[in-house]
């Protein structure tokens, strides 16, 4: 298994309020990536109860090839509602990444952090949770009272993609800008792009930037 990570602080934020967590199963592998609100109080502990919840309950949500991704997010919600924390408002995008070749990679999000499948072109497979015309202004995100049991999703996807990239919407907006030098870097070797990425992030993003960049073909069992 091969990915890379990498956070860089927005050059208009106090501090850095995203974040990501990793989890690697015996038969599958869990990325989380995290974007705290920048003006909600309690942005940065929610996700580190977030963090304390998955591990400890893990188990309930595995399913033999099958991940309840949909039932989690709900659970991290209601835990946080319940944590009675001040604004614990926060992006969240997951990739379930199973070792079986024949079996269904699963995501799942709320927020404006994107899922991108990434082979000959970048396409985005998660739809922005915010207000046409006012991209800062989030319509859905964990820590939300108004969330219903219908704001929940899982998606299925084949392995039909090279690399899977998670990122915040500060790595993303420079991203979009140029797509085209992104796509050429993204093929390469993973330690040279991990510094094409930092190269082309650190100092540019006024909002904090985050990734994950997951290789699914070195991930498929040959079994």
């Amino acid at each position: 298994m091969e990915f890379i990570e990498d956070s860089f602080q927005g050059l208009q934020r106090e501090a850095n309020k995203d974040s990501t967590f990793i989890l690697e199963k015996e038969g599958y592998h869990l990325y989380f990536l995290f974007d705290g609100v920048s003006s909600a109080h309690g942005a940065v502990e929610a996700i580190t109860q977030i963090k304390v919840f998955i591990q400890k309950n893990i188990s309930v949500y595995e399913k033999s090839e099958h991940f309840l991704l949909k039932e989690l997010i709900e659970d991290l919600n209601i835990m946080l509602l319940r944590s009675k924390l001040n604004e614990p408002f926060t992006t969240i995008c997951v990739l379930y990444v199973p070792f079986s070749k024949n079996a269904f990679l699963q995501y799942t999000h709320l927020g404006d952090s994107r899922l991108y499948g990434v082979k000959q072109n970048l396409v985005s497979l998660t739809q922005d949770n915010n207000i046409e015309r006012m991209p800062n202004v989030l319509t859905k995100c964990l820590g939300l009272k108004k969330l219903e049991t219908g704001d929940f999703y899982e998606k299925n996807i084949a392995q039909e993609y090279d690399s899977y990239l998670l990122c915040s919407d500060g790595f993303y907006n420079i991203m979009e800008k140029k797509r085209s030098l992104f796509l050429q870097i993204l093929n390469k070797d993973l330690n040279l792009l991990k510094k094409e990425i930092a190269r082309l992030i650190f100092n540019q993003n006024s909002d904090d930037a985050t990734y994950i960049l997951i290789k699914v073909k070195l991930v498929a069992s040959t079994n």
